[in-house]
């Protein structure tokens, strides 16, 4: 593999591993057919040997013990914000993620027990969040310094304990980042032989897919214990302090310039129309403010944030995406078999994914009721690919703004495996934090995208009728960006949850972009050879 990784050297062909695949960067004028069929015969060869030399070179590995940490950018922006904020004002919106778990015959000690060895297991259930020398720092808490609880509540003589659990789950939970813990407990007792665990933990130090991890481990030891044996699980190797220690090595990397470059390259000139300037009913007030500007504004004159000194001010930057979460609705979209076939079908025939089809299926739509082909989305990122991440709880996503220009003489099948090389290229520089990129380009978040898109696989669930639901959904919430659709692919069907600013459009205006989705849907039902121009 050596000399084939030379001879690649020597005609300037740059590879690397993204996702179980090969990516070579090619100069135009290269003759290169003999050394891809060699690179193509040593394909499996050449993904273990790069990831062995990544792996010894840039290993994820524990960091010595120390006081304290750095910090990840979420969690900078996390305690900065709750130290500069106005005691008095009220909180509208809260980082939070909350999960709620039935629990039958509820042995209380035990669920105590079970997640006391979570708590010592996980360090990162442990951090908190301290200020050191003006810059923020994580601190890790031994077992029997960390104050948790379980808080206990009957719903039992409620009226209406739907309501009840409803009202609870409502209110917004504020943690003390300082002191911990960043995760809160409340076990209500809604039937005499029924609990019903509602578990709230902050965004700063998990994602979606952590709260699986802890859903999965609290299980099997509360399980274990219950049945009087002592859980048995593999120690946990990496800790959420060492992820972020070789993420900030990643970034600066002598190449991290080149991430940089690469989003400075795409999002340089913006597109000019988009989903806002083409049905928004009205326009964002702050538009023509850069990322700077609006921040300032925003840290001045809204949102409860105390007075502060400029050089204060400046923490902010490039830590926070923004500060004012605007209010909104949330409308929803669901369809069964027929459309997850269809795209089951584009995907397979273009050997790419459903997640990806669907990702190429939003830019079409986006081209559809804008009419412009040049389009931009913002795309939820994980970043588990190193294989001692997937075990680990923690904040471990990113956002990318995935651009893509339709060619209108492309047949659609063409256009997704576009999209599918596109995504590969954006993935390779998916590191580079989204905070950093938009305070670098000094354009504001929402100038750069209108929509937010992140698509999920809910393995081996299927769509019931309370879930099945279409249509506008008047619960109050608070999208990040202009429109955020949240798309679940269950295995009989798909879900999207949109949730959208309405001070910007309408329950109509989300109805008519779902009904276009639909027309796209069926435009390439039968056909996928049919051509971009054609749909849309």
């Amino acid at each position: 593999m050596e000399e084939l990784i030379l001879k690649l050297k020597k005609n300037n062909i740059s590879i690397s591993v993204i996702e179980d695949r090969l990516k070579l960067n090619i100069p135009d004028k290269l003759d290169a057919t003999d050394i891809l069929l060699e690179v193509k015969e040593n394909k499996h060869n050449l993904i273990s040997y790069i990831r062995q030399l990544t792996e010894d070179v840039y290993a994820l590995k524990p960091v010595k013990k120390m006081d304290y940490y750095d910090a990840s950018i979420s969690q900078q922006a996390s305690l900065l914000a709750t130290l500069f904020r106005n005691p008095e004002e009220k909180y509208e919106y809260t980082f939070n993620i909350e999960r709620t778990l039935e629990v039958e015959d509820a042995d209380i000690p035990a669920l105590k027990r079970a997640f006391s060895i979570l708590v010592e297991r996980h360090e990162v259930l442990r951090t908190v969040l301290v200020l050191v020398n003006n810059k923020v720092k994580q601190k890790v808490l031994a077992p029997h310094e960390l104050d948790w609880e379980l808080v206990q509540l009957d719903a039992r003589d409620s009226e209406n304990v739907e309501e009840y659990v409803k009202k609870l789950k409502s209110e917004p939970v504020i943690f003390d980042f300082e002191k911990g813990p960043l995760f809160d407990l409340r076990l209500v007792h809604v039937e005499d032989k029924r609990h019903l665990l509602i578990f709230t933990i902050h965004h700063s130090i998990s994602d979606k897919w952590s709260i699986g991890i802890i859903e999965k481990e609290l299980a099997h030891i509360y399980s274990e214990l219950l049945a009087g044996r002592t859980p048995s699980m593999a120690p946990v190797e990496i800790h959420f302090k060492d992820y972020v220690h070789w993420t900030s090595r990643m970034i600066a990397r002598d190449d991290a310039n080149s991430h940089q470059l690469y989003w400075f390259n795409k999002l340089r000139e913006l597109p000019i129309r988009n989903i806002e300037t083409e049905l928004g009913y009205a326009k964002s007030p702050n538009l023509g403010l850069t990322y700077k500007e609006k921040l300032r504004k925003e840290l001045r004159e809204g949102q409860g944030y105390r007075t502060m000194t400029p050089e204060e001010e400046e923490n902010f930057f490039g830590v926070l995406a923004i500060i004012e979460f605007r209010k909104g609705y949330r409308y929803d979209y669901t369809r069964g078999h027929e459309i997850l076939d269809t795209l089951k079908r584009l995907a397979s025939a273009t050997n790419t994914s459903v997640s990806v089809t669907l990702v190429a299926i939003f830019s079409l739509l986006l081209s559809r009721v804008t009419k412009e082909t040049d389009t931009i989305i913002a795309l939820n990122r994980m970043l588990r690919e190193n294989g001692n991440l997937k075990d680990m709880i923690g904040m471990m996503t990113n956002t990318i703004f995935f651009r893509n220009k339709a060619d209108k003489d492309l047949p659609v099948k063409d256009f997704v495996k576009a999209v599918d090389e596109n995504l590969l290229e954006a993935y390779d520089h998916s590191l580079y934090p989204v905070e950093t990129l938009i305070n670098n380009l000094d354009k504001p978040l929402h100038a750069i995208s209108k929509v937010f898109l992140n698509v999920m696989n809910v393995e081996d669930t299927t769509i019931t009728e309370d879930i099945y639901l279409n249509g506008p959904d008047n619960t109050v919430c608070h999208p990040y960006f202009d429109m955020d659709f949240g798309v679940l692919i269950y295995n009989n069907g798909i879900k999207i949850q949109c949730s959208y600013v309405s001070g910007l459009y309408t329950a109509d205006t989300l109805k008519y972009i779902f009904n276009e989705f639909d027309g796209l849907i069926k435009s390439i039902e039968q056909n996928s050879d049919v051509l971009v121009a054609e749909v849309i």
